[in-house]
């Protein structure tokens, strides 16, 4: 990342594009989608201090109501 932000003070976008290019875009757009899919977990971490059952129960949680949620809107 430093030496991103040293080109991006250069004014060296296109360098920038092609570092991250290829498979390293790749990479982050999986990891962007995994922190997107599993943001409701992720943010109850602090809450629990990264242990314990609470950050998989709130996901059952979010996952039963939001299949109810949607039942509702089916009838």
């Amino acid at each position: 990342m430093e030496s991103l932000l040293g080109l991006a003070l250069k004014g060296s976008g296109v360098e920038i594009l092609r570092r991250l290019g290829g498979e390293k875009r790749q990479r982050i757009m999986e990891a962007m989608a995994y922190v997107e899919n599993n943001l409701d977990w992720i943010e109850n971490i602090p809450m629990v201090q990264g242990y314990g059952s609470g950050p998989i129960e709130k996901m059952v949680d979010i996952a039963v109501s939001r299949r109810f949620k949607r039942r509702d809107e089916l009838v």
